[in-house]
């Protein structure tokens, strides 16, 4: 599927920083929690940014061609990310994926300086590669994934049915 052309629905946008990298869209639709992001975020990134929840999205089942959650999951209990998951795929149409980008603990705790600049962000549920893998494989097809190791963090990727 050509993200280019297609309707994307992002969760937990944020101030919208990894917008301009998505290579966006028919309809870009960012959402967040926060009003404060979405506030700053809509002076700056294109798209309809709408203030909710994910674990309650308000648009019609097969709405989008696209979910997209960066840097999010190290945010979310592992309840809500079943949650996100559920609403995700009720709001995808049939031939919509999700895309998830996130930071994960390194698999060697004597990395000791990627260990500490994760359990210093702010999200409090930041876990290792495995343990995503497992929420997410129990809950959802998991078409692709991998681990991207970079500096200051290592990050994973995943692509959902």
């Amino acid at each position: 599927m050509d993200i280019e052309k297609s309707i994307t629905l992002e969760i937990g946008c944020g101030t919208c920083q990894f917008a301009p990298y998505l290579g966006l869209s028919k309809l870009y639709v960012p959402t967040d929690i926060i009003l404060k992001y979405l506030i700053n975020a809509s002076k700056t990134s294109p798209g309809n940014h709408v203030l909710m929840s994910a674990d309650s999205i308000s648009f019609a089942d097969g709405t989008f061609d696209n979910v997209v959650v960066i840097a999010t999951l190290h945010h979310l209990s592992e309840e809500m990310i079943i949650l996100m998951l559920k609403e995700s795929k009720r709001v995808l149409n049939d031939e919509g994926y999700v895309h998830i980008i996130d930071a994960i603990l390194p698999d060697n705790k004597l990395n000791f300086i990627k260990y500490l600049l994760l359990k210093m962000d702010r999200g409090e549920y930041v876990r290792t590669y495995d343990q995503l893998y497992q929420i997410l494989n129990n809950n959802q097809q998991i078409i692709h994934s991998e681990i991207l190791n970079s500096f200051p963090q290592n990050t994973c990727y995943f692509k959902l049915k």
